[in-house]
């Protein structure tokens, strides 16, 4: 029995809704595991004494695995699926392979707890996990970027939407963030570089990439009005293409490494807050007077909340990028609480805007309680927004206390004097555990609000994507 062209891309849409839905239900469960993680980790250096296979040597990198690998990388591989052939006209290119590259990070992501939870890590940021397993990282977060191309490749819509660029963009700075992250044997100095360059470039050339396109997505769709400044879009992406992967660097300053590239990284990072703003502007100029009614559509509400994150994170981020400041914050809890309020904030809410817009049209399913909608989304932004500044104070206020303590003489950096000065930066970490735990209920109303939504919700119409005709003897290609 032989099947038709149009058969075959029937089959293809079918397939296509099922990995981005599949995406969002494994990332998810991803998120609640990652959530309690990052609560138990916080809490074991404030509140409680763990050892053994649950010490803060080795829950910090189970954390960032879980968070990263196993929720972000597949929720926003997910976002992907699910744009690409509404942006490109054609069904995604080799489905089976984005289903792959869903298993093999979540695979991964297994194994290297485990790995971490017997003691078997090396130690070296993020993951703490060994090159061999590094590379294998390298293969599946590779996997988007194939998957992307091959289908844009096939594209009938001629025009490239804003959503489109930072897509694009992302999938391609991802596999080169892992590959730097991957290189084996570097010295001392080189592997520091390696840390620093692969958690903040994945905040910004990643996870906010990836929601600055959600952000122009949703804006259109909720509005059905057309992008109102595309100039200023491409400044924004512009933006954060030449500044995202610098601020690793500034975090090491009066270090090892080169005078020239702290100027370097502090001037060029001064372009994320241009990104954000230019890309706020865009965004709130297309919504327009549509912005009275956030509260009663969640993808628009997310999306605000998102943006505004964004740019606070990004002045946090300029604002330890300098000398001045970064002799005061540099190794301290400051750049935890950006990472925090980037991973949490900015992600949690750009894949609620994503998840809120998408799951119906998805899926045939409705999104029956949008009330409750808006209170994750709130949860999740003051949440990560009160953790983030509690972690930044206490960064200050050490970096205040190191310095005071070296410059006066008023007492030593270390002992009993060291640990009084210590005292407020303490109490100000042990609240910020807090805010986690606020951002902790928040992700697990979107864990309960995404598979209700999915296995429950009312149902409704569900968005059949039309491809440009094409002759039955066609193999799926050019459309």
């Amino acid at each position: 029995m032989t099947t038709t062209a149009t058969e075959q891309r029937t089959g293809r849409r079918v397939a296509t809704e099922n990995v981005a839905t599949a995406h969002l239900l494994v990332s998810s469960a991803f998120l609640a595991l990652g959530g309690v993680l990052t609560v138990l980790s916080m809490a074991s250096v404030s509140f409680i004494s763990l050892s053994g296979p649950l010490s803060y040597g080795r829950l910090r990198p189970m954390t960032m695995l879980v968070v990263m690998l196993g929720w972000l990388v597949p929720a926003f591989a997910g976002v992907g699926y699910y744009l690409l052939p509404r942006l490109t006209g054609t069904p995604l290119f080799q489905p089976r392979l984005a289903g792959l590259g869903l298993i093999g990070t979540s695979g991964l992501t297994v194994l290297g707890v485990l790995w971490l939870f017997f003691g078997l890590g090396d130690g070296i940021e993020p993951f703490g996990l060994p090159w061999y397993l590094d590379i294998l990282i390298l293969g599946v977060v590779s996997i988007p970027a194939v998957v992307t191309f091959g289908t844009i490749r096939n594209r009938s819509e001629e025009s490239v939407f804003a959503s489109l660029w930072f897509v694009m963009a992302a999938v391609l700075w991802l596999p080169g963030l892992a590959l730097v992250s991957a290189l084996p044997n570097l010295a001392a100095i080189g592997r520091q570089l390696q840390e620093v360059v692969f958690s903040t470039g994945f905040g910004t050339l990643w996870v906010t990439a990836m929601g600055f396109g959600i952000a122009y997505y949703v804006a259109v769709k909720q509005t059905d009005n057309p992008l109102a400044n595309r100039q200023v879009a491409k400044a924004g992406f512009w933006s954060l293409a030449f500044s995202g992967a610098f601020l690793g660097p500034v975090q090491i300053a009066f270090g090892p490494t080169p005078d020239w590239l702290d100027s370097v990284s502090a001037v060029l990072s001064l372009a994320l807050p241009v990104a954000a703003i230019a890309t706020a502007a865009a965004v709130a100029t297309t919504v327009a007077d549509d912005w009275s009614d956030a509260s009663e559509r969640p993808a628009l509400l997310a999306v605000g909340y998102g943006l505004a994150l964004a740019i606070v994170a990004s002045v946090l981020s300029v604002f330890g990028a300098f000398s001045s400041a970064a002799a005061l914050v540099g190794l301290s809890a400051f750049w935890d609480g950006i990472q925090f309020l980037v991973l949490f904030g900015v992600g949690g809410t750009f894949l609620s805007a994503f998840a809120y817009q998408a799951i119906p049209p998805m899926t045939g399913r409705q999104i029956d309680d949008t009330g409750n909608a808006g209170r994750q989304i709130r949860l999740v932004a003051w949440g990560s927004l009160g953790t983030a500044v509690f972690l930044v104070l206490a960064g200050i206020l050490s970096g205040f206390s190191w310095t005071g303590g070296s410059y006066t003489g008023s007492y030593t950096d270390a002992g009993e004097g060291w640990a009084e000065a210590m005292a407020l930066p303490d109490v100000l970490i042990g609240v910020a555990v807090l805010g986690a735990l606020v951002t902790f209920v928040g992700q697990l109303l979107f864990v309960r609000n995404v598979t209700s939504a999915i296995t429950s919700g009312t149902a409704g119409a569900q968005e059949v994507l039309v491809y440009t005709p094409v002759s039955d003897d066609d193999d799926g290609g050019d459309s």
